[in-house]
């Protein structure tokens, strides 16, 4: 018998900021690749058989600091992109002792 393991990882991303307090939330894109050239490409123009959805990319705005923003798709990477934008001039993001979290989810036997 041949049991299959099926597991996700929960990307975790502490972030704090130094100085003057938050007067704007932020909005922060990060992309998952598995290459470094993948993080160059405008995901918006990508023409292909396999659906964008499986570009590994997220915005989200984030409203308050300190917090450790959770990302709970499964991802394959090996190069993460965090870039902030959009946030006030006041103040600056730290990005910082980012990790995966292995969640075992499931044993499942093998057809």
């Amino acid at each position: 018998m041949i049991w299959e393991r099926y597991t996700s990882a929960i990307f975790k991303l502490p972030l704090t900021w130094p100085g003057s307090p938050m007067d704007a939330p932020l909005l922060m894109r990060t992309r998952f690749a598995e290459q470094l050239q993948e993080l160059s490409v405008d995901a918006s123009r990508v023409t292909s058989w396999l659906p964008t959805a499986w570009i590994q990319d997220d915005t989200r705005h984030v409203e308050l600091l300190p917090t450790t923003v959770q990302f709970e798709r499964r991802y394959s990477c090996r190069y993460i992109m965090l870039e902030p934008v959009g946030q006030s001039l006041k103040w600056q993001p730290v990005l910082a002792d980012a990790e995966f979290e292995e969640i075992i989810d499931d044993f499942r036997q093998a057809a």
